[in-house]
Parts: C-alpha cells; sequence; structure tokens
C-alpha cells in the first residue's frame, strides 16, 4: 500500500448560516410580538469572490408612523413580507491572511 498525504484546506468552500429572532414590544394595539426568520448560502467561485443568497420573512415591519394612522383603523393591521437578495462579495488581501475585508454587491426583491 503507499499513501499520499493531501493538502490542508484552510478556507471552507463556502458557508450556510440560519437566523431568527424575537421582537416583543407594544404599539397603539397592546402588546406586539413578531418574528423574524431565514437563511443565507455562500459559496465560493474565487479565492477572493463568493457568490451569496438570502431568503427570509419579516413580521410586523410597519413604522410607527404607520401606527399613529392606523390608531383610527377599526381593527389591528399587520405588515409582513418575504424577501430574497443575491450577490457577489469580493474579499482584499491574500485568502491565508488572518483578517480578509470584503466589500459586498447584492439585489434584494420582496412581497
Amino acid at each position: 500500500m503507499c499513501a499520499l498525504p493531501a493538502t490542508a484546506r484552510a478556507q471552507s468552500a463556502g458557508e450556510v448560516q440560519g437566523f431568527g429572532g424575537l421582537t416583543v414590544g407594544t404599539s397603539t394595539f397592546g402588546s406586539a410580538v413578531s418574528s423574524t426568520f431565514g437563511a443565507r448560502v455562500a459559496g465560493n467561485l474565487t479565492p477572493n469572490m463568493q457568490v451569496i443568497g438570502e431568503a427570509g420573512r419579516l413580521a410586523d415591519i410597519k413604522s410607527p408612523l404607520f401606527d399613529v394612522l392606523a390608531e383610527y383603523a377599526p381593527t389591528g393591521v399587520r405588515v409582513s413580507a418575504f424577501y430574497g437578495e443575491g450577490g457577489v462579495r469580493f474579499f482584499a488581501g491574500s485568502p491565508h491572511s488572518a483578517i480578509r475585508p470584503y466589500g459586498e454587491a447584492t439585489a434584494a426583491s420582496r412581497s
């Protein structure tokens, strides 16, 4: 048997992240609880460039000014949105550096 050493890879091929949150607060309609959740993926195109994508849902995204206007509505009003975005991330410096600043350019859509 013959064994050959494999090269060590310090850089990952990409990443997958999930996130979520819960906001508890008050509005003119009483106490409010809203949630946020989503996921983000990234994959390397080159050592200094990644393609990225994110999708999620934001609950109760109305502004405080909207609360003032909706105060006279006969029912409570909630505004939520699904969103998605995609783009590229450009890294500065060597892939083997401990610190790698980056810039990101994305486009988003929501419904």
